[in-house]
């Protein structure tokens, strides 16, 4: 691989967030193709939703807010139910495990930055946010969803 078609962004190192408390923040992916987004969180009460909320969306503009700023990307969107605005039920958390949740887009006629907000649900919990992005150069997909059986892998959406 050719390092300059890759970069990673670490977007929230090790932020806690309380019950309640949202964990915003915003990558520009001006320039790439492809991006797989990774939630990294510690562990969660047994048989807990470990998220309230886990919405992303995308923004012509650097966005302040996903709700308000961004068009919703409902495929990377996440809560208790499927919805309009959300395509995926949240898996409950690990309570012996760290918990990984993965988005793996194709930024190709998407807008230009990507917002997430993150909620936990009853507790602290630390929390990173990474975004790896990619160029194709080749014209091959170099994403694919495929089944994971690795431990803390809690939702892998592709789109």
């Amino acid at each position: 691989m050719n390092p300059s078609n890759f970069k990673t962004v670490i977007l929230e190192e090790t932020q806690s967030a309380t019950s309640s408390g949202d964990v915003f923040a915003t990558v520009d992916t001006k320039g790439y193709d492809y991006m797989v987004f990774q939630i990294l969180s510690g562990t969660h009460e047994a048989a807990e939703t470990s998220l309230e909320v886990l919405r992303m969306g995308h923004a012509d503009t650097t966005p302040t807010d996903v709700t308000t700023d961004c068009t919703i990307l409902p495929a990377f969107s996440c809560g208790a139910a499927v919805a309009a605005t959300c395509a995926n039920i949240l898996p409950p958390g690990s309570s012996t495990k760290q918990n990984v949740y993965q988005m793996n887009i194709d930024l190709r006629g998407k807008k230009r930055y990507f917002a997430v907000d993150y909620t936990p649900v009853k507790q602290t919990v630390a929390i990173s946010l990474i975004a790896h992005l990619f160029r194709n150069n080749t014209g091959d997909e170099p994403l694919t969803t495929q089944a994971t059986t690795a431990d803390g892998l809690r939702l892998v959406a592709s789109g």
